[in-house]
């Protein structure tokens, strides 16, 4: 995952993700950034960090100096995971306790839930483990609601096939749970609203078009995102086609 921090406005940075379609989150008006040059004692601007699994900073310094080698180290000390979208990190315990944990920090987070909810039903568990899986469940449940509200926000920035996918996504994993009916209820409204499906189509379009501008060169690629912007107006993704034409 990569996250990049800064303290300008929105307004300035979001034309710069735009035009530039950088392929990471970015926080605007961070103050985290801050936070962390203070703690490294960092200078200079840019400034990246490495962080491995657990949070800890592996490295930092400037982004050019971040060696490939570096970063295939982090991953690979890294644990596997079944979905790195719904991924929870939960501490080691045993038991029972312990695989609905696992499951949840490895991404099941349906497993998750129907595990923890066997534990707080079955009479033989003690009451530590009952009161931990009731607590991991309220957890989980808070971490699917939060992610939620950013879909629902992703959606008001025309950021559609991202929040189609990640409901997809939750609606396949958390099948025959509360959560993941109302994901794919949320999910059948997307697809049945023309305005929303057509910014997918776009969005879709679009993600072609810098799939060959990735392969042969933007310039090549000038003619689908000319494509993408003459085919659906409007829309966000030839709002993002005209940006990398303007910067060509």
């Amino acid at each position: 995952m990569v996250l990049a921090l800064s303290d300008e406005s929105p307004g300035l940075v979001e034309p710069y993700v735009a035009q530039n379609d950088l392929p990471f989150a970015v926080a605007a008006e961070s103050r985290s950034n801050g936070q962390f040059s203070k703690l490294s004692g960092a200078r200079s601007i840019p400034h990246s960090y490495l962080l491995d699994h657990e949070g800890k900073v592996l490295w930092h310094g400037h982004p050019n100096s971040l060696s490939k080698g570096k970063i295939e180290k982090a991953i690979k000390a890294a644990p596997r995971l079944a979905n790195a979208l719904l991924a929870l990190p939960f501490e080691e315990a045993k038991g029972s306790l312990g695989k609905a944990y696992a499951a949840a920090t490895a991404g099941n987070l349906g497993d998750a839930l129907t595990a923890l909810a066997r534990i707080q039903t079955d009479e033989r568990s003690s009451q530590a483990d009952r009161d931990g899986a009731l607590a991991a469940t309220e957890r989980i449940e808070s971490h699917v609601a939060t992610m939620m509200t950013q879909i629902e926000k992703a959606l008001e920035r025309r950021d559609v096939l991202a929040a189609v996918n990640a409901l997809d996504t939750l609606a396949d994993d958390l099948k025959g749970h509360a959560a993941g009916t109302r994901a794919a209820g949320r999910l059948d409204e997307i697809t049945k609203d023309e305005t929303l499906a057509n910014e997918i189509q776009a969005a879709e379009a679009l993600g072609k078009a810098m799939e060959l501008g990735a392969k042969r060169g933007m310039k090549k690629a000038r003619g689908k995102l000319e494509s993408v912007i003459k085919k659906f107006p409007g829309t966000k993704a030839a709002e993002r086609a005209r940006s990398k034409i303007a910067g060509m």
